[in-house]
């Protein structure tokens, strides 16, 4: 899935990222009540594992203008909770109305994996995720193993993370934490709708928030962390040492 608003292919979900398909020779349909990808065999990659006697024929998949792809029984008008949906299975973007989190009750977790590097979408080292041991925080690990940031925990009276307090409710978007004994989960959305934002686990270990600048017609980095490329576990490698300068950051 892609973002129309930029000139340029900035994908923001991924299907099938650990098994990729020929572009020309794939096909994406609805079989059983499930969304299924098949590559240029007609053998299935991926699927969306519902376990629903609901009728194919009844099931439609509907890209909303959230970039939330879901599957609904009935009409593609009907507004009901979904079947499935992507924002469920978030990969490497989060994206404002999505969730990052995870539920108490189906056990399912909402993080973010970077890319393996810049040309290729399959897992990478670095995720993203609420912290489960009740701190209402959410961290940075390398290889879902080791955390080397945390935001702190969320201070529900200044809706602020006691780490990252730049991180906050202002005057561009809303952002929000939900709890209780169900779910719970931290989500954003701009406050004006045509404003275009995506919370991206980038192949550099950094979580960043950027923003699509139409004027200038890039995409401008909002927010970031660690805010040091050095404080990203394992950059300069296991024996590698970050030497700070007063001009930019040599890694020795």
């Amino acid at each position: 899935m892609v973002l129309k608003a930029s000139h340029e292919r900035t994908v923001v979900w991924e299907a099938n990222r650990e098994i990729p398909v020929s572009e020309r020779f794939s096909a994406l349909r609805i079989v059983d009540g499930n969304l299924v990808v098949f590559n240029e065999s007609k053998t299935p990659v991926w699927s969306t594992n519902l376990n629903s006697t609901t009728n194919s024929g009844s099931v439609q998949a509907v890209l909303l203008d959230s970039g939330n792809l879901v599957l609904r029984a009935g009409s593609s008008n009907n507004t009901s909770e979904p079947l499935w949906q992507s924002f469920d299975h978030p990969t490497h973007t989060w994206l404002p109305g999505g969730k990052l989190g995870f539920n108490n009750i189906t056990k399912q977790t909402q993080f973010l994996t970077s890319w393996k590097n810049s040309e290729d979408p399959s897992s990478g080292l670095f995720s993203v995720g609420i912290n489960q041991d009740g701190s209402n925080s959410y961290s940075i690990w390398w290889n879902r193993t080791i955390q080397y940031w945390t935001s702190g925990s969320w201070d529900a009276s200044s809706r602020t993370f006691r780490l990252d307090p730049d991180l906050r409710l202002n005057s561009i978007y809303n952002f929000r934490y939900v709890t209780n004994e169900n779910i719970s989960y931290f989500t954003y959305s701009p406050y004006d709708p045509k404003l275009v934002y995506r919370c991206l686990m980038s192949v550099t270990g950094q979580v960043q928030l950027l923003s699509w600048m139409e004027n200038t017609r890039q995409w401008n980095l909002f927010w970031s962390q660690p805010r040091r490329q050095c404080e990203v576990h394992a950059t300069c490698g296991h024996s590698g040492v970050a030497m700070m300068h007063q001009g930019p950051s040599v890694l020795a």
